[in-house]
């Protein structure tokens, strides 16, 4: 009976190992830490008034970390007065150099430097305040900042306050008081004296609290803000704009070319020659260079012994201009002369309408002998037509044509009807050689599509001023299927009289642009969605201007259509109001 008991409980001992050793699951934390470190004090005390000391202590609920406070923590107004810092468990401690500045109200924002030391989570919106005299002030400024091309709120920029008598800004100083603004855009600053206050805005990508205004887009207020009360819903738009003086650094000959350089990309120049006695033997042919930043003269068959003094006007973006004088010299060279080459707007294998606008862009100024009659309309090498040139329309430099032309949409169909007549009207005698001749052609042109087209420029169709001609450019393009296509209407109502009106994309790339006018069309629009975008012409001179914040002059308005719609096939969009 025993030996049957303890046979029955080892049976059951080894079936319960076997089912716990089956069913083990590994052993969890529980659920993941999300809540974020606590304050739970802090040396001093928020909005503390004569407060004299050289620590600020904050104590949390939890053991914490810091990341990087030392150049993400925003101290306004901003003394440069360093500190250290010491974390012991849950509570952690500044040091400064340097006592606080007398009669002072000071703000610290934490901006996301201090976070729990498990799950990284950071102690939210810590902001301190404390006064070094007997009262806080407690004026702020408050507001968003938006793109201004496409008026959407930006995240992570610098908004940054400078008193109105300071002669520095955001280029050559750190702000006195600066604040981030937030996901949504907006910003806050905040405990500011009363007084008067240049503001401006900029995205700081180098994190230095310094505008480069070659790479950082930035705005500004340009009319000084006299803050006596509380400024609320201030919007500061940005926008990519190098306002850097302009400077030449240097004029030199190059190969057996000459070339001026300069500190950044020119949108234009012009050339004097200063010894009018020298006149008759030069010839100025000029254009910028690939990268913008130099203008490259050509010898043409100018003197090698001899140098010419001129003056070189150049104009940048922002309509900055410096005059520059030089000695003009050209001499010989072995160096290879780089290639003269061009591009064209449209380019390969885009789609166009019968009344084309066409654009060459060369690298070098052309001769004056080109061939216009050598650019044609083909099909393979079996249809030619030369194009119908009504105007060609050169840039001052010679480095731009332009070329208004009406391209037959029924060249390729014609080409085939022809060729079928041919055949047809040889079937008696289909040995004979035109029949097979044309019976290839028309074969071969059926396998063309009705709506394709090619425009052909043969090499020595433009010569450049060094000598060297373009190659050989085939460009094929299709005709646009206007049942693929929508059409916009719409009215404008406004009180402006100089804009400019543009349809874009949900990317905001200009698809179609017009000057002005109380009621719009846009034909052959691609299926897609799209919204208007308005440049204003605010003074009237013919030129939208992004403004120049080192002359204080704001950027000019721009309206953003408030929705995007969609455009479909062989559909009209129209009764479109846009009122600004």
């Amino acid at each position: 009976m025993k030996n049957i008991l303890l046979s029955a409980f080892l049976a059951a001992y080894a079936f319960v190992l076997y089912t716990s050793c089956a069913s083990q699951q590994p052993v969890t934390g529980g659920a993941k830490d999300t809540i974020p470190p606590t304050l739970l004090e802090s040396y001093p005390i928020n909005k503390s008034l004569n407060f004299k000391d050289q620590k600020i202590t904050l104590v949390f609920d939890e053991f914490i970390k810091e990341d990087q406070i030392k150049t993400k923590l925003i101290i306004t107004p901003d003394d440069q007065n360093k500190f250290d810092v010491l974390i012991k468990k849950t509570s952690i401690t500044l040091e400064f150099e340097n006592p606080f500045a007398d009669s002072t109200t000071y703000t610290l924002n934490f901006n996301s430097t201090i976070s729990d030391i498990t799950e990284n989570n950071d102690a939210e919106n810590i902001i301190l305040a404390f006064s070094t005299t007997t009262y806080i002030d407690s004026l702020s400024i408050t507001g968003s900042i938006i793109d201004l091309m496409t008026q959407e709120p930006l995240k992570e920029i610098t908004v940054a306050l400078y008193q109105a008598k300071d002669t520095t800004d955001i280029f050559n100083k750190r702000p006195l008081y600066f604040a981030k603004t937030a996901e949504d855009g907006t910003y806050s600053i905040e405990n500011l004296k009363n007084g008067s206050y240049r503001i401006y805005a900029f995205q700081d990508k180098n994190k230095n609290n310094l505008c480069e205004s070659n790479d950082e887009p930035h705005g500004f207020i340009a009319d000084t803000l006299a803050l006596t009360q509380n400024i609320d819903s201030l919007v500061i738009p940005i926008i990519r704009n190098d306002v850097r003086p302009l400077a030449q650094l240097n004029s030199r000959t190059s190969g057996i070319h000459f070339e001026s350089r300069y500190n950044k990309p020119l949108k234009d120049f012009s050339v004097q020659i200063l010894d009018s006695l020298k006149l008759p033997n030069w010839t100025i042919e000029a254009n910028l260079t690939t990268d913008g930043r130099g203008i490259i003269f050509y010898p043409v068959s100018n003197p090698k012994k001899d140098s010419l003094q001129i003056a070189i006007t150049s104009i940048d973006s922002t309509y900055n201009q410096t005059i520059d004088t030089a000695y003009l010299k050209f001499t010989s060279s072995k160096r290879t002369i780089p290639p003269f080459t061009f591009t064209t707007v449209p380019a390969k294998d885009e789609q166009i309408l019968e009344k084309t606008t066409f654009t060459l862009s060369f690298t070098k100024p052309v001769a004056t002998h080109y061939i216009a009659d050598s650019m044609r309309v083909s099909i393979d090498t079996l249809v030619q037509h030369p194009i119908r040139v009504d105007t060609i329309i050169w840039n001052s430099h010679k480095t731009r044509a332009t070329v208004n032309t009406q391209i037959d949409k029924k060249i390729v169909l014609n080409a085939k009807l022809r060729y079928e007549h041919l055949t047809d009207s040889l079937k008696s005698d289909t040995s004979s050689i035109d029949f097979k001749r044309y019976n290839k052609i028309k074969n071969l042109l059926d396998k063309v599509e009705d709506n394709y087209t090619r425009v052909k420029l043969p090499k020595g169709t433009f010569f450049s001023v060094d000598g060297d001609t373009s190659y050989t450019e085939n460009i094929p393009l299709r005709f646009i299927n206007s049942e693929e296509r929508g059409i916009i209407r719409g009215n404008i109502i406004t009180d402006q009289t100089h804009y400019t009106l543009q349809l874009v994309t949900n990317k905001y790339k200009v698809v179609f642009s017009q000057p002005g006018t109380p009621s719009f069309e846009f034909k052959n629009v691609p299926p897609g969605d799209y919204t208007f975008r308005v440049l204003i012409d605010d003074n009237k001179d013919g030129v939208w201007s992004t403004g120049n914040s080192l002359k204080r002059i704001e950027p000019e308005s721009v309206y953003i259509y408030p929705e995007f719609f969609n455009v479909r096939q062989n559909w009209t969009q129209e009764n479109i109001e846009l009122t600004f």
